[in-house]
């Protein structure tokens, strides 16, 4: 079954148990739960974001704490990320990064340090740190996305056939390409990822 079928069925279903409950709760605050839940059914995007090369730059890696803690997000992330949670709700923006366990402590102490969930109201239980390059694409199926954010083509390589729409962020220069992963999308700054994911 599609994702697509499989969304209208649970959309059906859940509808199904609404109406049932209209004589308790009242028509109107019935029919304002099932626009609610048609808007959330219809417009279902799950997007994966990962954080070094597409939040962070990758420039900071082996630094010191004091230059990593000190750097600046990328350009327009804070506002677009943010821009994706109004759109989408905060239930459907995701981070997904590759990092030691030891990075994740840092990682969140920059999110904290630049107010990041305040700016953009991220869910900061919707962040997931792996081991693995391949670990992101179990969760990306586990998370059900349907975008991912990556500026790595080995990792979305990994994510073929689980993720609908991969887009390759190539902010920084030096950045991986590949010309025989014709259904990865590769784009140069967050402006055209928003109109994409607006798009598709």
């Amino acid at each position: 079954m599609s994702g697509g079928a499989i969304f209208i069925e649970r959309y059906l279903s859940i509808l199904i148990s609404i109406l049932m409950i209209k004589d308790f709760f009242g028509s109107l605050f019935v029919l304002h739960l099932t626009e609610r839940l048609y808007t959330f059914v219809m417009n279902n995007k799950n997007i994966g974001i990962d954080i070094m090369g597409v939040i962070l730059p990758k420039a900071v890696e082996g630094g010191t704490l004091e230059e990593f803690m000190s750097c600046s997000a990328l350009p327009d992330v804070i506002a677009s990320i943010g821009k994706l949670v109004e759109l989408y709700g905060n239930e459907s923006v995701f981070i997904v990064s590759r990092c030691p366990e030891f990075a994740e402590k840092v990682i969140m102490r920059w999110f904290d340090g630049h107010d990041f969930f305040n700016k953009t109201n991220f869910n900061r239980s919707n962040i997931y740190f792996c081991r693995e390059q391949a670990e992101k694409a179990s969760i990306a199926k586990q998370l059900r996305l349907s975008y991912f954010i990556d500026d790595k083509i080995s990792v979305l390589d990994f994510m073929k056939d689980i993720v609908q729409h991969r887009i390759q962020l190539a902010v920084e220069s030096g950045i991986e390409s590949s010309d025989n992963e014709d259904d990865i999308v590769r784009l140069k700054n967050w402006h055209p990822v928003l109109e994409y994911i607006a798009r598709y």
